[in-house]
């Protein structure tokens, strides 16, 4: 069994949106997820409820006629802040608003670190349980950080840097054992738009 976590394409930052829809780009990008993930079975798909994120799974499930599922557990710290806080460009700014990124992510994003831990533990938990076959999940990057710095031993949630519209695979073993397989995977997208 195996757990696909995508993280969601580019979003679109011009609207100053609370829940930006995805870009032009993340339109591209998450076609081009799409298409890769098409050519392996995946039997469900999973989304965290923000738009960027639906509409990332939808790319999917329109290749696959399969229904999309929604998880709360797997969105994105931003749901709980004021607004949506770009992690590239906080990067991109760098200086002060980058190491407060940095020392405490989730709280920058207007979050509380042990619910969620908490959430995205448990969700990705009960998936890994109800999963049969290869389960798509359309997440973002904390929850990606979250789960491999667990199942690798890590500290902190910064350990990586999903590329938007990559593909992180999880191998689920005897007794939901959870083991990764593969990290940011972005073979399949088209390096002049990504």
């Amino acid at each position: 069994m195996q757990l696909i976590l995508i993280r969601h394409g580019e979003p679109d930052l011009s609207q100053g949106n609370d829940d930006p829809p995805l870009s032009s780009r993340g339109v591209r990008q998450a076609s081009e997820t799409a298409a890769r993930l098409a050519l392996e079975p995946v039997d469900r798909i999973i989304t965290s409820p923000l738009l960027r994120a639906r509409q990332t799974a939808d790319a999917l499930a329109s290749r696959l006629n399969l229904e999309v599922e929604v998880a709360e557990g797997v969105a994105e710290v931003d749901r709980w802040g004021a607004s949506y806080v770009s992690v590239e460009a906080l990067r991109r700014q760098g200086g002060q608003p980058w190491a407060n990124f940095l020392a405490d992510p989730v709280g920058t994003l207007g979050g509380d670190e042990q619910l969620f831990r908490q959430e995205v533990t448990a969700s990705i938990r009960e998936i890994a349980q109800s999963t049969h076959g290869r389960t798509a999940i359309a997440t973002h990057g904390l929850p990606i950080n979250l789960i491999l710095a667990e199942l690798l031993g890590l500290e902190g949630l910064t350990n990586f840097a999903p590329h938007h519209a990559s593909v992180t695979r999880l191998h689920i073993g005897l007794g939901g054992r959870m083991s990764v397989l593969s990290v940011n995977e972005i073979t399949h997208l088209n390096r002049d738009e990504s």
